[in-house]
């Protein structure tokens, strides 16, 4: 698996309301509390344990470990193995993504927009 980046470490969440703001998407504000996810978690596992398998959990423990951490991405591989070289920074693309939807009509008309 290769990562493919600008090679600029950029915490998840800023990256992604960077994003969403390319879009017109307002950034949403309010956060989850972990302790609540947690135990959603442990009930989804609880419940699939219990029906054999049969009802799928929205949340898991491993889901949870897994999105309860900041992620970077590392580049060096595809670098290594591929010879790749970031062609594009993070802020060329979002000001490009930006520019194109502000001239079409995708973001506008995106149905969670209200």
């Amino acid at each position: 698996m290769y990562f493919i980046t600008d090679g600029v470490p950029v915490e998840f969440r800023s990256f992604i309301s960077q994003l969403l703001k390319t879009q017109g998407v307002p950034v949403p504000e309010k956060t989850v509390p972990r302790a609540l996810l947690k135990a959603i978690a442990t009930i989804g596992d609880a419940v699939g344990r219990i029906s054999g398998g049969r009802i799928a959990a929205p949340l898991t423990m491993q889901s949870y470990a897994t999105s309860a951490v900041e992620v970077t991405l590392d580049i060096g591989k595809a670098k290594r193995e591929l010879g790749y070289v970031p062609v594009f920074s993070r802020e060329a693309g979002l000001a490009e993504m930006q520019e194109q939807g502000a001239s079409t009509s995708v973001g506008p008309s995106m149905p969670w927009r209200g």
